[in-house]
């Protein structure tokens, strides 16, 4: 339980960061980001608002009401669409800096902070995989409870 209270932070603090990120890009509408960027990059700002979508109802089902109102299995499997949410922050990370890590690999540029947060993300996805993998091979060989994975 203690670590579910530490998660439930950090995903809310992690939130809060997307929020933020939206706020920065909107505020640099007509400089960085004119309107015609967007269309350009339709793809990925759509993976992002469905990102934020995700994470917003993730936001929402983080109290404990919600957690007793949908019953611990059902909040589970919603938590975990934001590995989905995560996924199609991935994408749009590649598809917005994929110039910039091009500098960067040609080495005209530092490298950018976009490429950590992408390590950082893809590593996140790869740990659950593994989780996952891990559970399956312990509920085969009955050393786990198919309720705790």
């Amino acid at each position: 339980a203690q670590q579910l209270h530490y998660r439930r932070y950090l995903g809310l603090v992690g939130f809060g960061t997307v929020l933020l990120h939206i706020s920065t890009s909107l505020l640099q509408l007509n400089s960085r980001f004119p309107p015609i960027w967007y269309r350009d990059n339709i793809w990925s700002i759509t993976g992002a608002i469905l990102a934020t979508f995700i994470f917003l109802i993730l936001a929402i089902t983080s109290i404990e009401k919600a957690i007793e109102r949908l019953g611990s299995h059902k909040w589970k499997l919603i938590q975990r669409t934001g590995y989905i949410a995560l996924l199609l922050v991935l994408i749009h990370i590649v598809l917005v800096a994929n110039q910039r890590w091009q500098l960067w690999l040609s080495g005209k540029v530092d490298m950018p902070t976009s490429f950590v947060v992408f390590i950082f993300g893809a590593a996140v996805i790869i740990a659950r995989i593994i989780a996952l993998i891990v559970d399956q091979y312990k509920l085969r060989k009955g050393l786990l409870n198919k309720n705790n994975s």
